[in-house]
């Protein structure tokens, strides 16, 4: 059945410069706004020729009136920056191009300009917010449902479009995969040289700028059954379960942050989403009406301007995932392809039918193993439909705006081609396929990846000041009785780093359990239900030029491991009931007590629902070492001893952070200041 598309409604011209009248009534029977006295405002009748549907053509799909002000769109835009010179002339390609002739029906451009002042709270966006121009249109497609494609059954869909330009940027909100499809192509071929996408870095850094609130990622490793080939997170704040060993191989595809709150957005508050392959923007809802609609759009084009005007953009955790290769020569070697599922596909935006409706071809086709070109990252597969082969596909990787396009080609003489053909429109509908190649590289989301092998700096390091106690002391009487150290913690003269624990913790409950077979070497308990295993290590010397030491952290990271079936309160409690000396050293609010009974008491009260955290106390190494071996690795200089002991280091702690925060909350590692 042929597709018609019937134009109802073009440039809200520049919406925004309509009066309040004009808003709130417009008939698109005739093509022609009626003001409330039904007086009309202007003609948008379309020139002889053009393409567009005269009045009874029009009338055969039935009227249509729109009231803009009761428009609810959710957001849900492709953000472009422009990098032309002349920004008017650069808009209006822009619009021609959204505009074009619609299997044959071409839209008048012209709609008003009004001397009248825009309605107030259009104005006053548009004043607050440098809103330049407001143009948008509505068209509707006619044609068969897909599951009766031949029947006389007619199902007919509104699409709305609406551009906002605000300085060099411009918002384009659609509804569909494939106008947003056509409009990356555009971009990336007539449109490039007035046009980008967002950067990909850049979107990423206004998702971190918030809280993380769900993330899908695909993986960029080679498939095997004991790691996922994509994640799906949701969470409070996913930048801190961000994981460097476990996650360091999977490719952001989308995000939800929640942004924090500012005095300068009305409208965009709380969660957006990004997907920063695709530059686009939206939100979780519609908004209740059309200004507020307009504010969301323009108050989220100011945040992502801020966010291009930062010289180099903050990603925080987000840089421990897989890092995006630039030089295409670096990746050869196909040797396997995988399609996503409609279950894979991210269910945020909600993917629409094109999309799931290629997603589900694709499950029927059949990839044998790709050839890989001697050189590069092209390959050629033989491709079908139901479990027999059609003809063979050639796919050649080419670089395209923020990232890589797979120009697809039939090899040969197709045997079958109503088996091919398709595979290849289905490919062409989202980023849907994944290759791995030999090379260590994936082709995920549209670009090139490589897992991230460089060691993530160990995120919770706190440094204290030590001053006043002997960091390479962990007891106050090393070789004596456990009963003799208990009776030697914290009295004056004692400066080993139990001492500290028992000044640097004064407040609430505290235990020392020190001993063989111990929980930990002690048990906090804060007044707001916080339970920290606290583990000491002396270090191996209190020099101030030290050495950076991973050794020095093995054997107590290895311990604090062992003893996390301690943080289960049930089996914590029962083991401190039975102390192993007569006279555990205990405290509450930094006062010596006599047993145990009111900390016991104390952790009766508490559920599963108190914060749980395991601290390792090892002030080897020092905040000035960490910097300055920092600062040696950011050099791009050849890597000193320091900077791979310290590589190592993080490589330990990350991956007992990993085990850690899979029983309890954190993982903290105290070092000394100096």
């Amino acid at each position: 059945m042929n597709t018609v598309v019937d134009v109802h409604k073009m440039v809200y011209s520049r919406l925004c410069t309509l009066p309040r009248q004009v808003l709130s009534s417009f008939d698109t029977t005739n093509g022609s706004a009626v003001t409330r006295r039904g007086t009309p405002m202007g003609s948008m009748k379309p020139p002889a020729g053009s393409g567009v549907p005269n009045d009874s053509q029009q009338s055969n799909h039935g009227p249509a009136t729109v009231n803009w002000a009761a428009v609810r769109p959710q957001l849900s835009a492709t953000v472009l920056q422009c990098i032309s010179k002349d920004t008017t002339a650069a808009y209006s390609q822009l619009v021609a191009f959204l505009t074009k002739d619609r299997s044959g029906l071409i839209v008048n451009q012209n709609g008003w300009t009004a001397d009248d002042d825009p309605p107030d709270e259009i104005s006053i966006v548009m004043a607050r917010l440098g809103v330049g121009t407001v143009d948008g249109f509505i068209w509707r497609k006619k044609g068969g449902p897909r599951w009766a494609p031949e029947s006389d059954l007619i199902d007919i869909d509104s699409h709305l479009t609406i551009t906002l330009l605000s300085g060099q940027l411009v918002a384009v909100q659609t509804n569909g995969s494939a106008i947003k499809e056509r409009l990356t192509r555009w971009v990336h071929q007539d449109g490039k040289e007035c046009w980008r996408l967002i950067p990909v870095e850049v979107s990423m850094s206004c998702l971190a700028d918030g809280s993380l609130k769900g993330i899908n990622m695909r993986g960029t490793h080679r498939r095997r059954s004991t790691k996922p080939d994509s994640q799906s997170l949701g969470g409070i704040r996913l930048q801190d379960s961000l994981d460097p060993t476990r996650d360091s191989s999977y490719a952001l595809r989308s995000g939800r942050s929640n942004l924090p709150d500012d005095p300068q957005r009305t409208a965009l508050r709380g969660t957006i989403g990004m997907t920063p392959r695709d530059s686009s923007i939206w939100s979780c809802g519609p908004t209740p009406d059309f200004s507020t609609f307009i504010t969301s759009v323009a108050e989220a084009l100011v945040f992502i301007e801020k966010h291009l005007a930062e010289t180099e953009p903050f990603l925080g955790e987000l840089a421990i995932l897989a890092r995006e290769v630039e030089d295409p020569d670096e990746v050869h070697g196909a040797y396997e392809v995988s399609v996503l599922a409609p279950e894979d596909l991210p269910q945020e935006p909600v993917p629409d039918d094109d999309l799931l409706a290629a997603a589900a071809l694709l499950q029927r086709a059949v990839f044998m193993a790709p050839v890989a070109d001697p050189t590069g990252p092209g390959f050629t597969v033989e491709v079908g439909l139901d479990g027999a082969t059609g003809g063979s596909l050639s796919f050649r990787p080419v670089a395209e705006g923020n990232g890589v396009r797979l120009r697809i080609g039939v090899v040969g003489a197709a045997s079958d081609m109503t088996r091919v053909r398709p595979i290849i429109e289905a490919l062409r509908n989202g980023d849907l396929m994944n290759v791995y190649y030999r090379s260590g590289h994936a082709l995920t989301n549209g670009q090139f990846h490589q897992e991230h092998t460089t060691p993530f700096p160990f995120r919770n390091w706190r440094f204290h000041d030590f001053t006043g106690y002997l960091i390479d002391h962990e007891k106050p009487i090393p070789t004596a009785s456990d009963q003799a150290i208990h009776d030697a913690i914290g009295v004056p003269g004692d400066q080993s780093l139990f001492s500290w624990v028992v000044h640097h913790y004064s407040d609430g409950w505290l235990v020392c359990d020190d001993g063989a077979e111990e929980v930990a070497d002690f048990v906090h308990l804060a007044k707001d239900g916080t339970l920290t295993l606290i583990h000491v290590k002396g270090a191996n010397s209190r020099g101030p030029r030290r050495h950076v030491s991973a050794t020095a952290y093995e054997q107590v990271t290895s311990q604090a491991i062992k003893n996390m079936p301690f943080t289960n309160l049930e089996k914590l409690s029962a083991r401190l009931m039975k102390p192993r000396v007569s006279r555990p050293a205990c405290w509450t609010d930094g006062k010596r007590v006599l047993d145990r009974s009111e900390f016991l008491a104390m952790l009766s009260i508490c559920d599963d629902t108190c914060r749980k955290e395991v601290v390792i106390v090892q002030p080897h190494v020092s905040e000035a070492t960490c910097r300055r071996v920092h600062a040696e690795s950011a050099d791009n200089q050849p890597a000193g001893d320091d900077v791979w002991r310290l590589r190592r280091l993080d490589s330990l702690l990350n991956a007992a952070q990993t085990a850690v925060v899979g029983r309890c909350d954190n993982l903290i590692v105290i070092g000394s200041q100096t």
